[in-house]
């Protein structure tokens, strides 16, 4: 075999261990791994022009059911009334033991505070905080942000 020939193996070899970059969850990221069960969302309005409107949506006001389950190789599926929606290779970026509030802004002991691309992209990403037993999910599952900037959902997720 020529020499271009094993550099360009050994080349795209190199890319395509680059391009399918994914954080195995290890360590602290542990905390993820399994199948988190969606129980309620809270959307609030008016945040522009208080006092703001806080509506709880559940499984039963929405007739549907939602969950996440991360994999320990790096992946997580989305699933709506047990149907898989989407699955993505996951990359951290940013996961820390603080800034995690409730949505009264009361600090949370014992949650890390994670952001996440899913397929490495930095426009599709989940955010929020995570503690041994609840995810708390500030940005895009199971309902979609909102375009206006005054309103936001808070969903939480109990680990099965």
């Amino acid at each position: 075999m020529s020499k271009s020939i094993k550099y360009v193996i050994l080349f795209l070899l190199g890319l395509l261990t680059i391009s399918c970059k994914k954080d195995k969850l290890a360590g602290d990221k542990e905390i993820f791994i399994g199948t988190w069960t969606w129980y309620k969302t809270e959307k609030k309005y008016s945040l522009c022009n208080p006092p703001s409107i806080t509506l709880e949506l559940t499984p039963l006001s929405e007739d549907k059911t939602y969950s996440i389950e991360f994999f320990e190789k790096g992946k997580v599926a989305f699933f709506e009334n047990f149907q898989e929606l989407s699955k993505y290779r996951i990359v951290f970026a940013g996961f820390d033991s603080t800034n995690c509030f409730d949505s009264n802004g009361n600090p949370l002991i014992n949650y890390f505070n994670f952001t996440i691309f899913l397929d490495n992209n930095s426009g599709s990403r989940i955010q929020g905080c995570i503690s041994a037993d609840t995810l708390i999910v500030v940005k895009n599952f199971p309902f979609p942000d909102p375009e206006d900037a005054c309103e936001n959902y808070t969903s939480y997720f109990v680990k099965e």
